[in-house]
């Protein structure tokens, strides 16, 4: 025993060392059962947030990732100051998560993310029911990402937790930067800002760069109320606000605010500072204080067109440096220290404005609008030069411009650091070449490998696989080119098929290894009566062809579904039990519309309720089982287990949520093995909590009918039949997914008959779970690995049989 344990903890080193400054790879398509270490694996987006480690990145294919529940980040998932944890989109590619499936509702944000040290980058969120992010946690970084289209404000800082009633604990030191907010619309057409930062905001947040355009209330709301006090200080640096109040499509509201820039509330004082940003074409103000009594400072900001007044502050001890104003419906209303040069609508400055002193007044794109010369000051403009210095004010020439945007001077520069891994694996050569590049710069960054390596991969702030990549210099950047050993490597291909009597899988080359590189193409073929539906593991897409690159040792998963051609048995939910439909913990309804017949089965809210079906099979085998649903309680999904003659054959069956109660679905089709004759299925319940309403279940394979209820005693056991139609000595024992988050299965075959004992052990060497312990014919086997009433941790599945001793490791994180 002792020297199991030192084993197991030995396995348990290695396991934790590989999840260091680990890379995740996640698609729309990618598989929770793939742990998402190869990008030609991906696994899902809400298994990489549940495991990715500090200081690991997370990479996210483009297309659109469709949730209908909120995908919350709790505070406990956090990374660190040295270590943060990265979601970054892969390459040029663009991730869109989309929640438009997602009910209107205060509760239903699109994330949120209440841990911290996260850095989030290049990801558009849209269609929320409420905000597309809360972020409530502190120090994170939210870059060149996206909201848009979401039920209230595009981003929102305040609290998750409403029992934290100090700024101490509300979200701080979060940088939100060269982001875009834009046709966010709440149903009363008065809430949904761009951006806010309000009600219970910490200390140190800042928005630098931003464009907040055409949502319904304001650009940026800073609110304040007199039942949570001040917020921290908000800083917003070289951010544009325009055109709010009225949406892209050009309809709009009057409940709306429209203002550009709104500073505060309920004349509770907060000193927030402005700093180069420019209000134009708002609906109302385009900088306006809103009741804040403190003292903001306001230093080179631009006011152009808005509805009302370009700077309206009505109270406060604002202090006003180098502002311009120019064309505004209303004059401009200063209360403050406005001694400094400025240039305000109806107030004495010293200058006279016109439309000459700027490049253009026709704006450019809406994400960019000043970029085409708008609202850039014009050579010769007597407004170059006409302010003062001030803090935080950078300028070219003998003193500060007035307004948002300096003209003239030297381009902002930014370092690019490269580096290879291992030292010695390749070199990286960058074009142009230089220490430092001005803004907006792109560099093609090549990575070339030494003798004996193959180049894998950039991490860092690039991702990719094609050894050229362009990096655009709008920040300093930090890009790592990964290198390994290629001389004599060589990497296994597993390959099994789902359910084991679905189908085959063919290889070519076919061989039980390959060399580093090579491409293997894998064509699936379905049994009589089954179609093929999907790869999953190290390969994804629907076609019967695929090809898997050789470059770690890969498992791949050919899933099937029994080919719908054949006999589907519907049991509907009936006034009287006895044949098909046996029992329910629950009453039959028809409160709710849409069920066929008018009515279903609501189960009592507490774990161990389910309902019982008898089927009678027409031959012994492998039948594929699914139901018709409703879910729109409070949890974003609930689960069941799924019992077959008394014996659990699925610990956790996924109902996911559902719009309203009217609204029916079914789940995907689960496969299980039913005896031939009468055979009883349960689903039920784990947890006390509101289930899922249950229409019908649907049995299809061998020409299934209803059974006695009597005739299926719920005691019969499926002889376990072996999985035919897989190169047996070619599989190698896995277990999948892993991570788990409560369930997994394994897989393993023998080549001849034999006695198998499978137990389960915990990272301290204890047996936990006796798993299996019988004799085999030859063939390929599944066997359930259920981790409920365990803690979360490191386990380790032991597998004896014959001669040879299997050690798989599986991580538990629930």
């Amino acid at each position: 025993m002792k020297k199991m344990l030192l084993s197991l903890l030995s396995l348990f080193s290695v396991y934790v060392g590989a999840y260091a400054q680990q890379v995740l790879y996640v698609s729309p398509s990618g598989s929770a059962s793939s742990p998402g270490t190869s990008i030609s694996a991906p696994t899902t987006l809400a298994n990489a947030l549940a495991t990715v480690t500090a200081g690991g990145t997370i990479y996210m294919r483009g297309g659109t990732y469709s949730f209908t529940s909120t995908i919350v980040i709790a505070e406990s998932n956090s990374g660190t100051a040295s270590a943060t944890k990265k979601v970054f989109a892969y390459a040029s590619e663009v991730p869109v998560i989309s929640f438009a499936g997602m009910a209107i509702s205060t509760s239903n944000r699109g994330i949120v993310l209440d841990g911290s040290y996260w850095h989030f980058r290049g990801i558009i969120v849209e269609s929320a029911g409420d905000n597309g992010i809360l972020l409530s946690g502190d120090n994170n970084t939210i870059e060149s990402c996206i909201f848009r289209r979401n039920a209230d404000s595009g981003l929102q800082l305040s609290r998750y937790n409403t029992s934290y009633n100090s700024i101490s604990q509300w979200p701080s030191n979060n940088l939100i930067l060269n982001c875009e907010s834009y046709d966010n619309k709440d149903p009363d057409n008065e809430d949904a800002d761009g951006f806010a930062a309000k009600l219970t905001s910490g200390n140190g947040n800042v928005f630098r760069n931003c464009v907040s355009h055409h949502n319904i209330d304001d650009g940026w709301d800073l609110y304040t109320k007199s039942d949570t006090g001040p917020i921290g200080a908000v800083t917003l640096e070289g951010c544009i606000a325009h055109s709010n109040g009225i949406l892209t499509d050009g309809s709009t509201s009057g409940n709306g605010d429209k203002n550009g820039f709104k500073l505060g509330g309920e004349d509770i004082s907060v000193n927030h500072i402005v700093r180069r940003c420019v209000a134009f074409s708002n609906g109302k103000h385009g900088f306006t204080y809103n009741r804040n009594l403190g003292t903001i400072e306001m230093t080179n900001n631009t006011g152009y067109n808005n509805a009302e007044r370009n700077f309206n502050f009505d109270g406060g001890t604002s202090v006003f440096k180098n502002n311009l104003s120019y064309l505004s419906g209303s004059n401009d209303r200063i209360i403050g220290t406005a001694t400094a040069p400025n240039s305000f609508q109806g107030a004495a400055g010293g200058f006279t404005v016109t439309a000459a002193d700027f490049v253009t007044l026709t704006p450019g794109a809406n994400a960019s609008p000043t970029t085409n010369g708008f609202l850039n000051l014009a050579s010769g403009s007597d407004l170059v030069d006409g302010g003062v210095t001030s803090t935080g004010i950078s300028y070219n020439g003998n003193s500060p411009d007035l307004g948002a945007i300096e003209s003239g001077g030297t381009a902002t520069t930014y370092s690019l650091t490269t580096s290879v891994t291992p030292s010695g694996g390749g070199s990286v050569s960058r074009s142009p070449n230089a220490s430092s590049y001005n803004a907006g710069t792109v560099v093609t960054l090549t990575a070339t490998a030494s003798s004996g390596y193959t180049f894998t991969g950039w991490s860092g702030d690039v991702s990719g696989t094609s050894t050229s990549i362009n990096v655009t210099m709008n920040g300093n950047r930090t890009v790592a080119a990964n290198f390994t050993t290629s001389t004599g490597t060589t990497y296994t291909l597993t390959t099994t098929v789902s359910p084991g009597a679905g189908g085959t899988i063919t290889r070519s080359p076919n061989a039980t290894s390959y060399a580093a590189g090579t491409v293997v193409t894998l064509t699936a073929s379905p049994s009589s009566g089954y179609t093929f539906s999907s790869w999953s593991g190290g390969a994804s897409g629907t076609s019967t062809t695929t090809s898997v690159t050789m470059n770690a040792n890969t498992s791949v998963t050919a899933n099937f579904t029994t080919s719908n051609s054949g006999t589907i048995l519907r049991i509907d939910d009936k006034s009287g039990t006895g044949t098909g439909y046996c029992s329910a913990n629950g009453s039959r309804q028809s409160t709710y519309a849409g069920a066929d017949g008018g009515y279903y089965i609501n189960l009592s809210n507490s774990s161990g309720q389910g309902i019982t079906w008898a089927t009678s099979a027409g031959a012994a085998g492998t039948y594929n089982i699914r139901w018709r649903y409703s879910n729109a309680g409070s949890q974003s999904a609930t689960t069941a287990r799924v019992l077959v003659n008394g014996t659990q054959v699925y610990a956790s069956v996924a109902f996911p949520k559902t719009a309203t109660w009217d609204t029916w679905t079914t789940t995907a089709w689960v496969p299980v093995t039913l005896v031939a004759g009468a055979n009883k299925i349960r689903l039920e319940t784990t947890v006390s909590s509101e289930f899922a309403m249950i229409d019908w279940i649907e049995i299809s394979g061998n020409n299934p009918t209803e059974a006695l209820c009597s005739a299926a005693t719920g005691t019969r056991m499926a002889t376990v039949a072996p999985i035919t139609g897989i190169n047996v000595q070619e599989f190698a024992p896995m277990v999948v997914p892993n991570p788990t988050t409560g369930a997994s299965t394994l897989r393993f075959g023998v080549a001849e008959w034999q006695k198998v004992m499978v137990n389960l052990y915990a990272a301290d060497g204890r047996m936990v779970k006796a798993i299996a312990n019988k004799t085999y014919a030859p063939g390929t086997y599944t066997l359930p690995i259920d981790y409920a009433g365990l803690q979360k941790g490191v386990y380790f599945i032991i597998i004896n049989n014959g001669n040879k001793r299997t050690i798989l490791q599986n991580l538990f994180v629930r």
